[in-house]
């Protein structure tokens, strides 16, 4: 298993949501239903996801009223209904601090400063 293969697994969030604003957040009521179908790095990742009984190219985003994902959730399979896939959660911790937070850890990633 590579590097990649579990950064698409855990760092579902930020691959699939990186074009969401406050407002529209704001106006969904903190919930997104997302189609990823005609994005093709999006659909390589949920395409892992299926593996794992998952189906469709739905995705569906919870937030927090700091409009930070808190839940994401797929189509299961079997029971035809949506499943929490992963959580996140952020103690103390304001929407401009997780934004500088992530690019700092994206920037040491693609320096190659993470633990295996």
């Amino acid at each position: 298993m590579s590097f990649n293969y579990f950064r698409n697994l855990y760092f579902l969030y930020p691959i699939m949501e990186d074009r969401i604003t406050t407002s529209e957040v704001k106006k969904s009521n903190y919930v997104i239903i997302k189609n990823v179908k005609n994005r093709p790095e999006q659909r390589k990742i949920i395409d892992i996801w299926h593996d794992d009984g998952f189906k469709g190219y739905k995705v569906k985003i919870f937030y927090n009223h700091d409009c930070l994902p808190v839940k994401v959730q797929l189509i299961d399979r079997e029971t035809n209904k949506w499943k929490t896939i992963a959580k996140y959660s952020y103690p103390h911790i304001t929407a401009k601090e997780y934004e500088k937070n992530w690019k700092e850890y994206v920037k040491e990633i693609r320096e190659g400063d993470f633990v295996d």
